[in-house]
């Protein structure tokens, strides 16, 4: 995980502004906009298991999105995205019956944008925010790993010289 010192202060209200006003402007119905708004928020707060199997057992470490400005909006969206998981037997499926799927959907790409693009986290009295990828701890970061995946996973078994039999994941 890449991750910046960007500020001493805590950016956790200024976050919770943004999401609330990007939420209100959203096409979302009233009632899933009243679900997702938020009017108290923590900072996300970071620490680590360890990675037993590695060398020198480094910490894997987890971002716990619980009770951060964009954790409600993370979870409606989850249960927007999950539908677009597996449904083949190879728990793959293709770009154009994801994009055909996605275009029938009624929510704005800058809602994802924003819990995406927000990975901040507190340690030891500092923020920092992560630069690089999907925080581990968020309830979005499954469903963007699996969609990458598959898609990922679909043009190397399509594009494969030597074909397997049987791909599982």
């Amino acid at each position: 995980m890449s991750c910046d010192v960007t500020r001493q202060r805590d950016p956790t209200s200024s976050v919770l502004r943004k999401t609330n006003k990007l939420v209100r402007a959203s096409s979302l119905p009233d009632d899933v906009k009243k679900q997702v708004i938020v009017t108290k928020a923590l900072p996300p707060r970071v620490y680590g298991f360890p990675n037993i199997h590695k060398r020198d057992v480094p910490l894997r470490p987890i971002v716990s999105a619980i009770g951060a400005p964009t954790y409600l909006l993370a979870k409606h969206l989850t249960t927007l995205l999950q539908p677009y998981i597996g449904g083949k037997p190879s728990y793959i499926r293709d770009s154009a019956n994801f994009v055909e799927k996605l275009r029938k959907k009624r929510f704005n790409p800058g809602d994802i944008l924003q819990c995406l693009r927000t990975s901040y986290f507190e340690w030891d009295g500092s923020f920092y925010e992560q630069t690089d990828g999907v925080a581990m701890g968020s309830p979005l970061s499954p469903v963007v790993a699996n969609l990458f995946m598959e898609q990922f996973e679909g043009l190397a078994i399509e594009t494969a010289v030597n074909k397997s039999t049987v791909w599982w994941r």
